[in-house]
């Protein structure tokens, strides 16, 4: 049986949700990020903080509001390298700290709910 809407959204989608609208309203903010600085600039490139505040604001806010097993299963996928590429940042540019360690539980939620989210989007 396929599902077509969730009842209720997966805990650990909205606290993933949740936890990049705090990014994304962290990037935005306009004080120094002495943790994320390295995001600013990717490959050489000059990557605003504006963008990676849109960035993880759209995949939030999507986790936050669906309850469509489909979309919430491409925002979780979405999330993962999102939250990969914000501890890496924060690894490179304080060595292990917090955040390297708690992203590791977190990231592994992200991949085990979106398997379970494209079963539920498959009726299996």
């Amino acid at each position: 049986m396929v599902v077509e809407r969730l009842p209720r959204r997966y805990r650990t989608q909205v606290l993933t949700g949740q936890i990049l609208a705090c990014l994304a309203v962290f990037m935005a903010w306009p004080v120094a990020k002495p943790s994320l600085w390295i995001l600013e600039g990717w490959g050489g490139l000059h990557v605003s903080p504006l963008l990676w505040a849109a960035a993880f604001g759209l995949v939030g806010g999507l986790l936050l509001v669906t309850h469509s097993p489909k979309w919430a299963m491409l925002g979780m996928l979405l999330a993962f390298p999102l939250l990969a590429t914000a501890a890496a940042a924060a690894y490179l540019t304080l060595g292990p700290n917090v955040m390297t360690v708690a992203v590791g539980p977190l990231l592994l939620h992200c991949a085990w709910t979106a398997i379970d989210l494209k079963a539920r989007w498959r009726g299996q």
